[in-house]
């Protein structure tokens, strides 16, 4: 006999799956559609009103640098953002559609 406890978990990993299963569906539809996943799109959306630096990125979509900077590298090629130095400091870069 299971216990109640049990019976929650397993109900509360099968939600997590089907919302797993959504995001996965609906990524492929953007894809498809638009040419670029929910993630891509995501990044595009959070530099619509203002650029932003790599970090400020990470931090606003909860992403690693690392995984922003891989994102940022393919959306560049297709011509989707530009980088750009900070004119007040170079160390900077700042991202922009």
């Amino acid at each position: 006999m299971t216990s109640t406890h049990d019976q929650n978990n397993e109900q509360v990993i099968i939600a997590l799956r089907r919302v797993i299963r959504a995001v996965d569906l609906h990524s492929r539809s953007l894809a498809r559609q638009y040419g670029f996943n929910s993630t891509q799109a995501l990044l595009l959306k959070s530099l619509q009103n203002q650029p932003l630096s790599a970090g400020a990125i990470a931090r606003r979509l909860s992403l690693s640098q690392a995984t922003v900077a891989d994102i940022m590298k393919r959306l560049e090629k297709r011509g989707l953002i530009v980088r750009n130095r900070d004119t007040e400091d170079r160390r900077w870069v700042i991202i922009d559609l």
